[in-house]
């Protein structure tokens, strides 16, 4: 599947690998092999990573936690958000990935340190 423009997704939602996502500068893709990847699209930079291997499912939870999970289950990266229901995962016009409280303040995003 694929979107163009900025993209926003609320929680509850679950993706797949293969999953693509493009604001027209920047795409973000959960990979076949389990990554989640951010990039540029004009240079083809990887700009962030999650660098994972064996990601089966990316999910967008209710409690505002971003997380890949292996095929078992296991959790193999998280944004650590939890805590926040409502929080959304957005990627903006700038090329941030960002989860977002229901309020508005930003929770995570790839340009942390």
């Amino acid at each position: 599947m694929r979107r163009e423009g900025p993209i926003s997704v609320s929680e509850d939602t679950i993706f797949q690998r293969g999953h693509l996502w493009n604001t027209g500068q920047f795409q973000v893709r959960f990979s076949s092999a389990g990554n989640l990847e951010l990039r540029d699209t004009i240079s083809k930079q990887l700009l962030w990573q999650s660098a994972t291997s064996g990601g089966t499912k990316l999910a967008m939870q209710r409690d505002g936690n971003l997380v890949i999970y292996s095929a078992t289950g296991e959790v193999l990266w998280a944004t650590n958000t939890e805590g926040n229901p409502g929080a959304t995962f957005m990627l903006r016009r700038d090329g941030a990935l960002v989860i977002q409280s229901s309020a508005g303040s930003v929770l995570w995003t790839s340009r942390s340190p």
